[in-house]
């Protein structure tokens, strides 16, 4: 799921996949915004073939890859 989220990002943003870190503040650095993150939300759910959960849908979990990462493998338990 990393490999797909940097590369998704770098398709999607113009970013470097290979020097993305999972600490990068997607967000704060404007790389996403609001209709960025309703598509990787669906890219998401296309690649994982499961919803993400409303509730998982908030700000906090898309600040960074790691915070998105923390947020698939949650609504995948």
């Amino acid at each position: 799921m990393e490999d797909f989220l940097k590369n998704w990002i770098a398709a999607n943003t113009g970013a470097d996949a290979a020097t993305l870190a999972r600490d990068t503040p997607l967000l704060a650095a404007g790389m996403l915004d609001s209709l960025k993150l309703m598509e990787m939300i669906t890219a998401i759910e296309q690649e994982t073939g499961r919803e993400l959960p409303l509730e998982e849908v908030v700000e906090e979990n898309f600040e960074t890859l790691d915070a998105i990462l923390a947020m698939v493998s949650r609504s995948a338990a």
